[in-house]
């Protein structure tokens, strides 16, 4: 292929698809993915040299070209959308943590209910658990379970300062006219 017919096919390239060179593509992957994108451990990664400057000397030049940049580009766009969390998802974590109620984290015999078993948001509202063996000797008697719960007062003062700034109807208000504050301002600053 003659060099002006690879950039236009170059250039059409979105990064979409996975590149044709394998050791470009194992690049790109681990450069996004694996390595925060330090692009030398990710040359490393993908079977370039072991040696750390050759390797980045290799990764400066894989992120010089167009193919290889556009496909991390896309890559790193895929990853930002995966992580994405809607206003609507945060606010329902922070109510379902100031609803959590412990009481439906046990059974009827008191018994500390699996994750699966525990409703949404008795889940959410679970920070962690630390699990602590009882011995006696060299023996296990038992455990001890203890279930950290998420913050329910700071979520409580998320969802306060939200439903300021949200009217009864749930739209956005503000109350204030900003030619008046502007004329306010003036008049406090001192004439030269």
């Amino acid at each position: 292929m003659n060099p002006e017919a690879l950039a236009e096919a170059l250039s059409d390239y979105t990064g979409a698809t996975p590149l044709e060179h394998q050791r470009h593509e194992d690049f790109a992957q681990f450069y996004v993915h694996s390595t925060g994108g330090n692009g030398a451990k990710a040359a490393r990664m993908a079977g370039y040299s072991e040696n750390q400057g050759v390797a980045a000397v290799e990764a400066s030049r894989l992120l010089n070209k167009p193919n290889v940049s556009k496909r991390i580009k896309y890559l790193q766009q895929r990853r930002y959308e995966q992580l994405q969390v809607t206003d609507a998802e945060l606010l329902w974590r922070a109510s379902a943590v100031v609803r959590a109620d412990p009481r439906k984290m046990f059974n009827e015999a008191g018994q500390l209910l699996s994750l699966p078993e525990m409703d949404d948001e008795t889940a959410a509202a679970i920070a962690g658990f630390e699990v602590d063996e009882i011995v006696a000797g060299d023996v296990v008697i038992g455990t001890a379970k203890k279930v950290k719960l998420r913050d329910s007062h700071a979520a409580m003062r998320t969802l306060l300062q939200v439903r300021k700034l949200l009217g009864a109807d749930n739209s956005t208000t503000f109350n204030f006219n900003l030619a008046q504050r502007m004329e306010r301002a003036r008049k406090r600053v001192p004439k030269a």
